[in-house]
């Protein structure tokens, strides 16, 4: 079965739940999975800067460093053309579907 993934990128967690409206529980206010989508509400995102420092017991700790935006994943047996405007379609996504 073919699965369409993307990895959106929104400028605020209000424009994410306006795009993705169809997933929105309205009781609850948070974007939920369907039979068909499943979502992925990763919020604020943080990758490696590539630095490390060392913690008081001397263990290397990577620093990280805020992506902008609200980042959710999207997973979904049906195309979803609506979302490839915010998709960012990483090479290595550092959050990925298993």
């Amino acid at each position: 079965m073919i699965m369409y993934k993307y990895w959106l990128k929104f400028a605020t967690q209000g424009q994410a739940k306006s795009v993705l409206s169809a997933y929105l529980d309205a009781d609850i206010g948070q974007l939920c999975s369907t039979a068909e989508t499943s979502i992925n509400v990763i919020g604020d995102y943080y990758r490696p800067t590539g630095e490390t420092l060392a913690d008081p017991e001397g263990y290397e700790c990577p620093v990280m460093e805020l992506v902008p935006g609200y980042h959710v994943n999207v997973q979904s047996r049906v195309e979803l053309p609506e979302l490839d405007a915010y998709d960012m379609k990483p090479a290595t996504p550092g959050i990925d579907w298993s």
